[in-house]
């Protein structure tokens, strides 16, 4: 069973307290960890630190404003398995179809994985699955993304994304397994956001109200 490790940024005791009683309806094993800076720079340095020194091959780091499909974890380990044998070396799964892979557009190859369609891309955003080994070759760019928020010049384009524009390859799903609901922009096309989010919104309101 995968385990679930959350790191908080100074998050009320009241969400803390919510996401815990969610987490307990699936009876998953999770761990909170709370760091002492703030931002996206120093959770993700703190995630990317954690999964360096683990005894773990695969993790997903997700960010807080990520939507996914129900069994859309699932799909990306199978996916990640096929795409890693097919491809003879590790890849990088980021879950969303984002929509500048139609606006700025490279050539692209598609695979059959996972009960997907897969395009490869050279672009990712901080939410995406690898594996550790990939991470440990490539540290040093992992670790600048760290400092994501502190140094304008720092960001995806800067760092990891260096990696796909290399030896290895990364794919996103289509259609779209997970929503960044950051901004209108970031919604995948063709993707109803507002009916996955109802879908289960009731059962988590339900959840919090027991």
């Amino acid at each position: 069973m995968g385990k679930l490790s959350i790191i908080d940024d100074h998050s009320s005791n009241k969400l803390l307290l919510d996401i815990g009683l969610i987490l307990q309806l699936y009876e998953l094993h999770y761990t909170v960890t709370s760091i002492q800076d703030t931002g996206n720079g120093a959770s993700l340095l703190e995630n990317f630190e954690a999964a360096k020194g683990s005894q773990e091959d695969l993790f997903l780091f997700t960010e807080d404003d990520y939507l996914y499909t129900s069994g859309a974890i699932e799909s990306m380990m199978k996916s990640y398995v096929e795409l890693s044998h097919v491809m003879n070396k590790k890849v990088l799964l980021h879950p969303s179809d984002y929509p500048d892979r139609y606006t700025e557009c490279e050539p692209a190859y598609i695979f059959l994985a996972g009960g997907n369609h897969w395009r490869s891309t050279t672009k990712t955003t901080c939410t995406f699955m690898v594996h550790r080994e990939l991470m440990e070759q490539n540290w040093k760019l992992f670790e600048a993304l760290g400092h994501y928020g502190e140094d304008p010049a720092i960001s995806e384009e800067s760092t990891i994304n260096k990696i796909l524009n290399g030896t290895f390859r990364g794919f996103s799903p289509i259609p779209s397994l997970a929503i960044h609901l950051q901004y209108e922009s970031t919604i995948p096309p063709f993707t109803q956001w507002n009916s996955w989010w109802k879908s289960e919104q009731h059962e988590v309101e339900r959840i919090l109200t027991t």
